[in-house]
């Protein structure tokens, strides 16, 4: 059974001792930090040369005993010391704790879990406590076995951490007061870990989801797994299980995991230099708005850090554009907005969804806005007539409304019909931008360069937040400085990420990559359909695929169906109560592929042969 490790720490005087003493006398043994570091500081030979070097001989009594109040003092007034001590002492009480561990059953008490912070002590443990106290009483219990005046106490409990701090990596808080109380709070957390230690490897994600529940705000209902590693196509729990990512965060982790090209220019740039603001000019900006530029094709980029800010920019540049040089009426433009998308969750992307979930409750919303069916161009050319529309916001193809594809000929009609009215045609790529349909841009497929170009997610392979905007003079131009902008957008380290990002989906031919495999995906999938009336639908362009249900958008089917494949070690989310989104990193193999069709196809006809009512009773005509 795996070892539980339980962190303990508290300030001077707040009573983690007496804690540790009961944790033992329960039969959870305790590892004293505090304790076999000044062990160390005596016993040790190099250790003590040291100590005595830099402190004086007063350091030690004369019986060889530590000074601890002259240490103290020195230390205080000197916090240099303290870091020299540390990196003569950490390193000796780590291999000793390391040794110790191996000889103990689970679970066990790290006691002074804050002398190992430095190297993130915290999050080593799977839980910590934190023992508290009010400072008048940890004053009391100081002086009883300490000499020092009062004043000089409480500086030395200033420069510790905090209750807040401390608290802050704690996952249970025992309050010692000096009351009866005390035994009560430790009894109920032995009890706690003894429940855990029956079934620690179900309770460590429990664990980490009660917190979210706990401290989160409630916007997101995720699948019942806790992530905690991902590399290529591939991420593990927190209790070791490795899943098949089908889900790609959304389309951001196009390259993969943790690519390691990405991730070492991620720490290159970290430790040179990561923000500096618009306020000032920067090295890696400009290199990076030239090669994005000429990437695809236009005369400017405005950078941003989300999606959804991407957006917006979008929308306030179309407007502008409508004012300086179409020459519409102040305050009168109009933007198109296809029904059934996802542009995001600011106030002016959601005046643009048709989506109830999106939209209800946050009024009042944006004017000047039109919703027209997707894929209608008769619906499009109607809404242009309108002379004050500036022009359509569009998704290639719908990815949440549940990888929605669009008539062959559509986006390039559609611009087209943009160009005749003399309104601005905008593509959010956002999400099937950067090769994941199968071509760099889903607009490559019909020869279409949006007058407007949003990209974002996948700029960055998924490590930092990088969105951006590409227009051609006539429009980028029409803002000015002071007008817009983003603290973040353009920093130094998401540009440097983003040109590497992009590198490696050209480098390595992720577009082609996604165009074959997510051909091999669809047919796999068109096969399953043909056997199983569970599956309805399989829809997609590269590695950007549905499947739809047999069942209706407010059943859980979907759901349920992607809880099944997380048990068999693949991960997917539904969109809509019937819908399920399938898009793996485009590293991928076909090898491994291959392993996933199966996976879905036996997940697939497993769950149809144990609800025999959803195969008999068909939802969707």
């Amino acid at each position: 059974m795996r070892k539980l490790k339980i962190g303990l720490t508290g300030g001077i005087g707040a009573g983690k001792s007496f804690v540790g003493r009961i944790f033992n006398a329960l039969g959870v043994p305790v590892y004293s930090a505090d304790d076999q570091a000044k062990r160390w500081m005596v016993e040790d030979p190099k250790i003590v040369e040291g100590i005595r070097k830099w402190i004086g001989e007063e350091a030690y009594l004369p019986d060889g005993s530590l000074n601890k109040a002259f240490l103290s003092d020195q230390i205080f007034h000197t916090p240099s010391l303290k870091e020299k001590i540390q990196q003569l002492v950490h390193p000796a009480v780590r291999s000793d704790f390391a040794r110790w561990v191996k000889e103990q059953s689970s679970p066990y008490v790290l006691q002074e879990a804050a002398i190992l912070f430095e190297s993130g002590g915290a999050k080593q443990m799977d839980y910590n406590i934190a023992v508290t106290a009010p400072e008048s009483l940890r004053l009391q219990r100081v002086l009883s076995r300490d000499k020092r005046d009062m004043d000089s106490i409480r500086q030395i409990l200033k420069t510790q951490w905090t209750d807040r701090r401390r608290n802050a990596h704690a996952d249970f808080i025992i309050f010692n007061d000096g009351s009866r109380m005390l035994l009560p709070q430790i009894l109920e957390i032995h009890h706690k870990i003894l429940s855990l230690r029956k079934n620690s490897s179900m309770n460590k994600s429990d664990h980490f989801i009660t917190l979210e529940d706990r401290y989160g705000a409630h916007n997101y209902h995720p699948l019942p797994v806790v992530l905690t590693k991902g590399q290529g196509v591939y991420v593990w729990d927190v209790e070791g299980k490795r899943y098949y990512d089908f889900l790609s965060a959304y389309s951001a982790v196009n390259q993969g995991h943790c690519h390691p090209r990405i991730t070492a220019t991620l720490r290159e740039q970290a430790e040179r230099l990561t923000l500096t603001s618009r306020a000032f000019y920067n090295d890696a900006l400009g290199p990076f708005e030239a090669y994005i530029t000429r990437l695809f094709g236009y005369d400017k980029v405005l950078p941003m850090n989300t999606g959804a800010e991407a957006v917006e920019t979008a929308i306030k540049l179309c407007r502008r554009w409508a004012y300086d040089v179409k020459g519409t009426a102040k305050y009168k433009a109009k933007i198109i907005f296809a029904e059934e998308n996802f542009h995001g969750r600011t106030l002016g992307a959601i005046t643009a969804s048709t989506d109830p979930t999106s939209y209800e409750g946050f009024g009042p919303f944006v004017p000047g806005y039109i919703k027209i069916p997707y894929d209608d161009l008769q619906a499009l050319e109607a809404a242009l007539q309108d002379p004050d529309v500036a022009g359509y916001i569009v998704e290639p193809i719908q990815g949440e409304a549940g990888v929605v594809v669009p008539s062959k000929g559509y986006l390039k009609e559609a611009a087209a019909l943009c160009r005749r009215h003399n309104a601005l045609f905008i593509a959010d790529e956002v999400q099937t931008g950067i090769a994941r349909t199968g071509e760099m841009l889903a607009c490559d497929y019909e020869g279409v360069k949006p007058d407007i170009l949003i990209l974002g997610k996948a700029l960055s392979g998924g490590a930092v937040p990088v969105s951006a905007v590409l227009a051609d003079d006539e429009i980028m131009l029409t803002i000015h400085p002071g007008e817009h902008g983003s603290t973040f957008g353009g920093n130094p380290l998401s540009c440097k990420v983003a040109i590497t990002a992009l590198e490696v989906v050209l480098e390595e031919d992720l577009a082609q990559k996604a165009k074959v495999l997510g051909r091999y995906f669809r047919e796999r999938m068109q096969a399953l359909a043909q056997r199983s009336e569970l599956v309805h639908t399989v829809r997609g362009k590269g590695l950007l695929n549905a499947v739809v249900i047999n069942d209706t958008p407010e059943s859980s089917t979907a759901w349920d169906l992607c809880v099944a494949l997380k048990e068999e070690g693949l991960l997917a989310k539904p969109t809509h109560g019937n819908i399920i989104r399938f898009a793996p990193p485009l590293v991928i193999t076909q090898e491994e592929l291959e392993v996933c069709c199966a996976i879905i196809e036996r997940t697939f006809e497993q769950f149809e042969k144990k609800h025999t009512n959803i195969a008999s009773n068909l939802k969707i005509q």
